[in-house]
């Protein structure tokens, strides 16, 4: 009687669960990751904009200001390994309010004078501790709701990106003019409080393998032994995946994207001031074009990706990365800023979907149960090398007085990704399914 009471209930939450499936709430939900990835991605796109007032503050050359991002792409990286195991047991919205708060305090303390390791630490680390936790919160929380319309809700929230990157460069030139670079991380700090509210939205919502890996953790506690322990590593951590040929090919096209994105790009806005003597205002409102492409995209890509056959969704994105590389290689030939605009347009609307398709890839070859996990360590790889790219970046620069090695950079970067993701695409063909845990 009580099995058959625990499966009735059982029942009753995954009623629950699919209630709320594809709509209601769930576009709340949305609605709040969209603006946390505002905060999230405005945050990363607008360093660039601080280099030059934090290099003339502090006397240093762009191999160590490009420490910031990098720190904060490090620690971004590694607190992803953490996040599946603080969403099972804090659950997203407790991580995304204490997150919150930790982050805004942490960039306030950045915003007063002290040693070049401070502003690191507080504007570096720990927002990339925060905001990695956070970005794997959002996206658990946005596919609890989806399952049909999940390519459009994670392309909206990943909309939040565009947005964030139109508005935050432009905004920190206003705010840096205003009130010089550390008043405006003190702006900045308030900013970072509306995570909270973002958390607040956040209603739990079980599926029926939560369920089933609860009542799993649950049975794993009875006996400690070598063998529980291990396997209650496992089913935290989902170290299955690491069995998976397929999940490293993932990481690696993922890993070259970032790096191309991010580190790459986050060098256009001293290259347009430097190399082409384009004012720092004009030169701010290039990664807004950027995302201006990137905004169309992600549109694209949520309302028409899903008429694509899946099996000629890889070949289709292999071909994008080959036109980003062309288009990063472009770069350094633009001498106009008129031209130099709709370069960055076109680099905006040929990768800016690619972040919501990869989430979805990510659906279809593992499984939405280990999502957290997997994408917690794509961050972990990703990120990592995106810093040692930005420092490695930054010497280059350094050495050869020429900002637009970065892009080259960026070029092979793209190249690679097309190479792993074809890899990929002839390694699976169908879904992959992660071997059920036996607990016993």
């Amino acid at each position: 009687m009580r099995e058959v009471a625990d499966c009735n209930k059982n029942v009753e939450c995954v009623v629950t669960h699919r209630k709320y499936l594809d709509g209601g709430w769930g576009w709340v939900v949305v609605a709040a990751g969209f603006v946390f990835g505002v905060i999230r991605f405005g945050t990363e796109r607008s360093f660039p904009v601080f280099y030059l007032s934090i290099m003339q503050e502090y006397g240093i050359n762009f191999a160590q200001v490009s420490q910031l991002i990098g720190a904060f792409f490090i620690f971004f990286g590694v607190s992803g390994a953490v996040a599946p195991v603080l969403i099972k047991r804090l659950g997203c919205r407790r991580c995304m309010i204490v997150f919150g708060i930790i982050v805004s305090v942490s960039c306030f303390t950045a915003s007063f004078p002290g040693p070049y390791w401070k502003l690191i630490l507080c504007y570096g680390a720990i927002p990339g501790v925060c905001f990695g936790v956070q970005m794997i919160v959002v996206f658990a929380a946005v596919n609890d709701y989806f399952e049909r319309k999940q390519h459009l809700a994670l392309q909206l929230v990943f909309l939040g990106a565009s947005a964030g990157s139109f508005i935050a460069n432009p905004f920190c030139e206003i705010l840096i003019q205003s009130y010089a670079w550390r008043g405006a991380l003190m702006i900045i700090s308030g900013i970072f409080l509306h995570a909270v509210a973002v958390g607040a939205t956040m209603r739990p919502v079980q599926s029926a393998g939560q369920i089933c890996d609860q009542k799993d953790a649950t049975s794993l506690h009875s006996k400690e032994t070598c063998s529980t322990i291990m396997n209650r590593a496992i089913l935290y951590f989902d170290l299955r995946l690491f069995c998976e040929p397929a999940f490293y090919l993932s990481n690696l096209y993922i890993l070259c994207h970032c790096v191309g994105l991010y580190s790459s790009l986050s060098f256009l806005v001293p290259y347009a001031v430097k190399e082409l003597d384009i004012s720092s205002n004009r030169a701010s409102m290039l990664p807004s074009f950027e995302a201006i492409g990137e905004t169309a995209s992600k549109l694209l890509c949520g309302f028409l990706f899903n008429k694509i056959p899946r099996r000629k969704q890889k070949p289709v994105v292999c071909l994008i990365f080959v036109v980003a590389a062309a288009l990063y290689a472009l770069l350094p030939a633009i001498k106009s800023y008129e031209y130099l605009l709709c370069v960055c347009v076109a680099i905006g609307l040929t990768v800016g979907g690619i972040d919501g398709l990869y989430s979805a890839f990510y659906m279809q070859d593992f499984g939405k149960e280990v999502y957290p996990s997997l994408f917690g360590y794509t961050n972990v790889v990703a990120y990592f090398s995106c810093t040692v790219a930005s420092i490695f970046i930054g010497h280059i620069v350094d050495i050869t007085g020429d900002v637009s090695n970065a892009f080259y950079f960026g070029s092979a970067s793209y190249g690679m990704s097309c190479v792993a993701l074809f890899f990929l695409h002839k390694l699976k063909t169908k879904t992959i399914t992660i071997p059920a845990l036996d607990s016993t």
